[in-house]
Protein backbone atom coordinates (compact mmCIF):
# COMPACT_ATOMS: atom_id res chain seq x y z
CA UNK A 1 0.00 0.00 0.00
CA UNK A 2 1.40 3.40 -1.26
CA UNK A 3 2.31 6.22 2.04
CA UNK A 4 0.41 8.88 1.96
CA UNK A 5 3.69 11.75 3.01
CA UNK A 6 0.43 13.92 4.62
CA UNK A 7 -0.60 11.21 6.77
CA UNK A 8 2.63 9.29 7.56
CA UNK A 9 5.15 11.17 10.53
CA UNK A 10 8.19 10.13 8.82
CA UNK A 11 7.27 12.43 6.02
CA UNK A 12 6.84 15.43 7.80
CA UNK A 13 10.47 15.43 9.26
CA UNK A 14 11.89 18.85 8.32
CA UNK A 15 15.34 18.30 6.35
CA UNK A 16 16.21 22.08 5.63
CA UNK A 17 15.16 25.58 4.89
CA UNK A 18 14.93 27.72 1.84
CA UNK A 19 15.15 31.03 1.73
CA UNK A 20 14.37 31.31 -2.26
CA UNK A 21 11.96 29.95 -4.24
CA UNK A 22 13.05 26.41 -5.88
CA UNK A 23 11.85 26.13 -9.67
CA UNK A 24 10.91 22.73 -10.44
CA UNK A 25 8.27 24.27 -12.81
CA UNK A 26 7.23 21.43 -15.48
CA UNK A 27 7.76 24.02 -18.59
CA UNK A 28 11.17 25.21 -16.79
CA UNK A 29 12.77 22.31 -15.90
CA UNK A 30 12.18 20.88 -19.00
CA UNK A 31 13.44 23.97 -21.12
CA UNK A 32 16.49 25.75 -19.17
CA UNK A 33 18.54 25.69 -16.01
CA UNK A 34 16.77 26.18 -12.90
CA UNK A 35 17.84 26.69 -9.07
CA UNK A 36 16.39 23.04 -8.15
CA UNK A 37 17.56 21.47 -11.37
CA UNK A 38 21.38 22.95 -10.24
CA UNK A 39 20.91 21.86 -6.90
CA UNK A 40 19.85 18.15 -7.50
CA UNK A 41 22.57 17.59 -10.29
CA UNK A 42 25.06 18.92 -7.78
CA UNK A 43 23.71 16.71 -5.18
CA UNK A 44 24.19 14.18 -7.57
CA UNK A 45 28.17 14.78 -8.03
CA UNK A 46 28.77 15.45 -4.42
CA UNK A 47 27.86 12.10 -3.65
CA UNK A 48 29.13 10.37 -6.42
CA UNK A 49 32.65 12.27 -6.88
CA UNK A 50 31.89 12.13 -11.07
CA UNK A 51 33.22 14.98 -13.29
CA UNK A 52 30.09 15.70 -14.24
CA UNK A 53 25.97 15.19 -13.31
CA UNK A 54 22.99 15.17 -14.85
CA UNK A 55 19.23 15.13 -13.72
CA UNK A 56 16.74 14.42 -16.72
CA UNK A 57 14.20 17.71 -16.41
CA UNK A 58 11.49 15.12 -16.03
CA UNK A 59 12.75 13.07 -13.16
CA UNK A 60 11.74 16.51 -11.35
CA UNK A 61 8.32 16.79 -10.17
CA UNK A 62 7.77 19.88 -8.07
CA UNK A 63 8.81 23.08 -6.99
CA UNK A 64 9.49 24.29 -3.37
CA UNK A 65 8.35 27.18 -1.56
CA UNK A 66 10.02 29.20 0.79
CA UNK A 67 10.23 27.87 4.23
CA UNK A 68 10.57 24.55 5.53
CA UNK A 69 11.73 21.36 3.54
CA UNK A 70 10.50 18.05 4.01
CA UNK A 71 11.12 14.32 3.36
CA UNK A 72 7.46 14.31 2.45
CA UNK A 73 8.50 17.59 -0.09
CA UNK A 74 11.60 15.86 -1.49
CA UNK A 75 9.53 12.44 -2.15
CA UNK A 76 7.06 14.30 -4.12
CA UNK A 77 9.72 15.68 -6.18
CA UNK A 78 11.97 12.44 -6.84
CA UNK A 79 9.18 9.71 -6.64
CA UNK A 80 10.20 7.56 -9.28
CA UNK A 81 12.71 5.89 -6.65
CA UNK A 82 15.69 5.96 -9.52
CA UNK A 83 19.02 5.10 -8.31
CA UNK A 84 22.31 7.54 -8.96
CA UNK A 85 24.77 4.98 -11.09
CA UNK A 86 28.37 6.62 -12.18
CA UNK A 87 29.38 5.53 -16.04
CA UNK A 88 33.03 6.75 -17.78
CA UNK A 89 32.16 7.51 -21.16
CA UNK A 90 33.79 9.70 -23.23
CA UNK A 91 33.53 13.45 -24.64
CA UNK A 92 32.37 12.33 -27.93
CA UNK A 93 28.94 10.71 -26.28
CA UNK A 94 28.73 13.06 -23.53
CA UNK A 95 28.29 16.08 -26.00
CA UNK A 96 25.87 13.55 -28.14
CA UNK A 97 23.97 13.89 -24.85
CA UNK A 98 23.50 17.31 -25.00
CA UNK A 99 22.52 17.69 -28.39
CA UNK A 100 20.29 15.43 -27.36
CA UNK A 101 19.11 17.30 -24.59
CA UNK A 102 18.64 20.57 -26.45
CA UNK A 103 17.30 19.11 -30.03
CA UNK A 104 13.57 19.86 -29.42
CA UNK A 105 14.37 23.25 -27.83
CA UNK A 106 12.38 25.13 -27.16
CA UNK A 107 9.83 22.95 -26.59
CA UNK A 108 9.46 21.10 -23.21
CA UNK A 109 11.39 17.95 -22.92
CA UNK A 110 11.65 15.41 -20.30
CA UNK A 111 14.82 14.31 -21.69
CA UNK A 112 16.35 17.96 -21.23
CA UNK A 113 19.17 17.88 -18.73
CA UNK A 114 19.96 19.80 -15.92
CA UNK A 115 23.73 19.94 -15.07
CA UNK A 116 26.63 19.82 -12.27
CA UNK A 117 30.42 20.13 -13.38
CA UNK A 118 29.86 21.38 -16.78
CA UNK A 119 28.40 24.59 -18.75
CA UNK A 120 27.91 24.42 -22.32
CA UNK A 121 25.85 27.19 -24.69
CA UNK A 122 23.78 25.98 -28.40
CA UNK A 123 22.05 27.73 -31.21
CA UNK A 124 18.43 26.41 -31.13
CA UNK A 125 18.64 28.08 -35.15
CA UNK A 126 21.02 25.10 -36.24
CA UNK A 127 20.09 21.84 -37.10
CA UNK A 128 19.40 19.11 -34.44
CA UNK A 129 22.88 17.28 -33.71
CA UNK A 130 25.09 20.55 -34.19
CA UNK A 131 23.27 23.38 -31.90
CA UNK A 132 25.95 22.62 -29.02
CA UNK A 133 28.68 25.29 -29.65
CA UNK A 134 31.08 25.43 -26.50
CA UNK A 135 31.49 23.15 -23.73
CA UNK A 136 33.36 23.50 -20.55
CA UNK A 137 34.23 20.97 -17.81
CA UNK A 138 35.25 21.77 -14.72
CA UNK A 139 36.52 25.06 -16.59
CA UNK A 140 38.03 23.27 -19.12
CA UNK A 141 36.86 22.91 -22.58
CA UNK A 142 35.30 19.43 -23.90
CA UNK A 143 37.91 16.83 -25.21
CA UNK A 144 36.05 14.54 -27.58
CA UNK A 145 38.75 11.87 -27.04
CA UNK A 146 38.95 12.04 -23.37
CA UNK A 147 36.87 9.54 -20.47
CA UNK A 148 34.79 11.80 -18.07
CA UNK A 149 32.74 9.97 -15.26
CA UNK A 150 29.00 10.67 -15.17
CA UNK A 151 26.44 10.17 -12.73
CA UNK A 152 22.75 9.85 -14.04
CA UNK A 153 20.30 7.67 -12.82
CA UNK A 154 19.57 4.15 -13.57
CA UNK A 155 16.86 4.78 -15.95
CA UNK A 156 19.17 7.02 -17.77
CA UNK A 157 22.08 4.93 -17.78
CA UNK A 158 20.00 2.04 -19.72
CA UNK A 159 19.13 4.70 -22.63
CA UNK A 160 16.04 6.01 -21.37
CA UNK A 161 14.98 8.84 -22.24
CA UNK A 162 16.32 8.01 -25.74
CA UNK A 163 20.44 8.19 -24.01
CA UNK A 164 21.09 5.20 -25.97
CA UNK A 165 24.87 6.35 -26.45
CA UNK A 166 24.58 5.59 -22.56
CA UNK A 167 23.59 1.53 -22.46
CA UNK A 168 26.81 -0.29 -23.62
CA UNK A 169 28.83 1.82 -20.86
CA UNK A 170 29.76 -0.43 -17.68
CA UNK A 171 28.24 1.03 -14.40
CA UNK A 172 31.36 1.77 -12.28
CA UNK A 173 29.36 2.23 -9.08
CA UNK A 174 25.78 2.35 -8.15
CA UNK A 175 24.80 4.89 -5.12
CA UNK A 176 21.63 5.63 -3.91
CA UNK A 177 18.14 7.45 -4.81
CA UNK A 178 17.79 11.19 -5.81
CA UNK A 179 15.44 11.31 -2.83
CA UNK A 180 18.22 9.96 -0.16
CA UNK A 181 21.02 11.75 -2.31
CA UNK A 182 19.08 14.92 -1.71
CA UNK A 183 18.64 15.08 1.46
CA UNK A 184 21.56 14.49 2.40
CA UNK A 185 23.08 17.45 0.60
CA UNK A 186 20.40 19.60 1.95
CA UNK A 187 21.54 18.75 5.42
CA UNK A 188 24.83 19.71 5.07
CA UNK A 189 25.27 22.25 2.32
CA UNK A 190 21.59 24.01 1.85
CA UNK A 191 20.54 25.12 -1.45
CA UNK A 192 24.00 27.49 -1.21
CA UNK A 193 25.28 27.57 -4.86
CA UNK A 194 22.23 26.42 -6.40
CA UNK A 195 21.00 29.92 -8.13
CA UNK A 196 21.29 29.75 -11.89
CA UNK A 197 24.32 31.45 -13.12
CA UNK A 198 24.97 30.34 -16.67
CA UNK A 199 25.44 26.52 -16.85
CA UNK A 200 22.99 26.38 -19.96
CA UNK A 201 23.51 29.14 -22.37
CA UNK A 202 21.21 29.82 -25.45
CA UNK A 203 22.72 31.69 -28.15
CA UNK A 204 20.38 33.16 -30.27
CA UNK A 205 21.22 34.01 -34.11
CA UNK A 206 20.42 37.61 -34.85
CA UNK A 207 19.65 38.39 -38.35
CA UNK A 208 20.78 41.39 -39.47
CA UNK A 209 18.53 44.67 -40.31
CA UNK A 210 19.00 45.37 -43.62
CA UNK A 211 20.13 49.15 -44.46
CA UNK A 212 17.21 51.91 -44.85
CA UNK A 213 16.21 52.58 -48.62
CA UNK A 214 14.97 55.74 -49.66
CA UNK A 215 12.01 55.71 -51.37
CA UNK A 216 10.87 58.74 -53.42
CA UNK A 217 7.61 60.63 -51.93
CA UNK A 218 4.33 59.37 -53.42
CA UNK A 219 1.70 61.22 -55.14
CA UNK A 220 -0.53 63.26 -52.82
CA UNK A 221 -3.54 60.58 -53.28
CA UNK A 222 -7.48 61.74 -53.63
CA UNK A 223 -9.03 62.04 -49.79
CA UNK A 224 -10.85 58.47 -49.52
CA UNK A 225 -12.86 56.91 -46.51
CA UNK A 226 -10.39 55.06 -45.08
CA UNK A 227 -11.10 50.96 -44.62
CA UNK A 228 -10.94 49.35 -41.65
CA UNK A 229 -7.23 48.00 -40.93
CA UNK A 230 -6.90 44.18 -40.56
CA UNK A 231 -4.18 42.66 -38.20
CA UNK A 232 -1.20 41.35 -39.01
CA UNK A 233 -0.10 37.35 -39.07
CA UNK A 234 3.60 36.73 -38.52
CA UNK A 235 4.49 33.27 -37.89
CA UNK A 236 7.33 32.85 -35.87
CA UNK A 237 10.67 31.74 -36.52
CA UNK A 238 13.93 30.00 -35.13
CA UNK A 239 15.56 32.25 -32.64
CA UNK A 240 12.50 34.48 -32.69
CA UNK A 241 11.28 35.97 -28.65
CA UNK A 242 8.44 37.49 -28.19
CA UNK A 243 9.26 41.05 -26.74
CA UNK A 244 11.30 41.64 -30.13
CA UNK A 245 7.84 40.77 -32.05
CA UNK A 246 6.23 43.05 -29.93
CA UNK A 247 8.81 45.69 -29.94
CA UNK A 248 8.69 45.43 -33.78
CA UNK A 249 4.95 46.52 -34.23
CA UNK A 250 4.93 49.07 -31.62
CA UNK A 251 3.69 46.68 -28.64
CA UNK A 252 4.50 45.44 -25.46
CA UNK A 253 5.21 41.29 -25.07
CA UNK A 254 2.54 41.18 -22.27
CA UNK A 255 0.12 42.70 -24.88
CA UNK A 256 0.65 40.15 -27.57
CA UNK A 257 0.37 37.54 -25.05
CA UNK A 258 -2.42 38.71 -23.98
CA UNK A 259 -4.20 39.02 -27.35
CA UNK A 260 -2.97 35.57 -28.52
CA UNK A 261 -4.18 34.07 -25.61
CA UNK A 262 -0.10 32.40 -25.13
CA UNK A 263 0.10 31.38 -21.20
CA UNK A 264 3.94 31.34 -21.21
CA UNK A 265 4.75 34.29 -22.93
CA UNK A 266 9.15 33.27 -22.81
CA UNK A 267 7.82 29.97 -24.91
CA UNK A 268 7.21 30.03 -28.14
CA UNK A 269 7.98 27.81 -31.14
CA UNK A 270 8.48 28.08 -34.32
CA UNK A 271 5.93 28.74 -37.46
CA UNK A 272 3.84 29.15 -34.08
CA UNK A 273 1.18 31.98 -36.11
CA UNK A 274 0.91 34.95 -33.95
CA UNK A 275 -1.80 37.95 -34.23
CA UNK A 276 -0.85 41.23 -34.33
CA UNK A 277 -3.44 43.43 -33.32
CA UNK A 278 -4.47 47.11 -35.03
CA UNK A 279 -3.97 50.38 -32.75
Amino acid sequence: ESINPKNDPAFQVVVAKTDVYLDGVRENVRTRETNLGNLSADAARAATGADVAFVNGGGIREDVPVGDITKGKIAAIFPFGNLIVVKKITGEDLKAMLEWSVSDYPAAKGAFLQVSGLEFSFDPAKEAGSKVLEVKVGGQPLDLTKEYTVAVNDFMAAGGDGYEMLANYKVEAEYGTYEEIVIDYLTTNGTKGSEVSGRIKVVETVAEEPEPVEEPAPAEPAPVEPAPAEEVIYIVVPGDVLWKIAAKYGLTYQELAEYNKIANPHLIFPDQVIRIPNK
